[in-house]
């Protein structure tokens, strides 16, 4: 999990905390040494690996080969060290990937970047961010939703997630899954980072790409579901969905 900055340790404790309960045994953060600290007290179960501004790769390529898949990008910033990490990550990656939040922002100034990948790679991007990625405005890609999911998935062969109140999931292959379950209690802070988690936790337990991520946001819609028939959908919070996963 390639996750968190200086003051967003949250993003990371929520992703890797969403893989854990999604049936993950182990899990590794790879993250600022100004979380270190945190972490360890936030979610002693992680491992965390960490690096300064002045090495911002040394000892990624070890995190990378130690894991089953790596998912990148809740809250990294766009800092030329999470742009750095990034780049690495998608040209030296021996694993799969699931890109989501900054790394898809860092993505989108050069979207060839996931040309240059040789692993399956799995992007998360909400409409805005989808339209970063494609030039697209965003009132064009809420009409067209399923088109514009396809044609991203197959242009830069991808699975895309492209979440929204009924999020499409499309494969490079032309396969397509619509999610039905999920409420808008759940667009809250750190929602996403939980959706990463999942996906990424699905993955490394041997799921093929489409089936994580249709199976995610199933799982990830399902628990908001849940936590929302508990708490209200006007208080809902994201560990609101991690302990609601089940």
């Amino acid at each position: 999990m390639i996750a968190g900055s200086e003051n967003m340790s949250g993003a990371a404790t929520l992703a890797a905390s969403a893989a854990f309960r999604s049936g993950c045994g182990m899990v590794k953060i790879f993250t600022s040494e100004k979380n270190r600290v945190i972490l360890q007290e936030t979610l002693p179960e992680a491992i965390i690996v960490t690096y300064s501004e002045a090495e911002p790769v040394k000892g990624l390529d070890e995190a990378l080969d130690w894991c089953d898949v790596a998912a990148i990008g809740p809250g990294i910033s766009k800092s030329l060290t999470a742009r750095t990490i990034v780049d690495h990550v998608l040209k030296n990656s021996p694993v799969p990937i699931v890109a989501d939040a900054d790394a898809l922002n860092i993505i989108s100034e050069c979207p060839e970047m996931l040309s240059e990948c040789a692993q399956d790679v799995i992007i998360t991007p909400h409409i805005g961010e989808m339209s970063r990625l494609t030039g697209i405005s965003i009132k064009e890609i809420e009409s067209h939703m399923i088109e514009t999911a396809t044609d991203f998935a197959k242009g830069y062969d991808v699975i895309c997630v492209m979440k929204d109140a009924r999020s499409v999931i499309a494969a490079p292959d032309g396969r397509v899954c619509i999610n039905l379950n999920g409420n808008n209690g759940m667009a809250t802070a750190g929602s996403g980072d939980v959706l990463t988690g999942i996906i990424a936790s699905l993955r490394a337990q041997g799921l093929e790409s489409f089936k994580a991520a249709s199976l995610g946001c199933a799982v990830h819609g399902k628990a908001g579901d849940s936590a929302s028939a508990e708490v209200g959908r006007s208080a809902l919070m994201a560990h609101d969905i991690i302990n609601n996963i089940k």
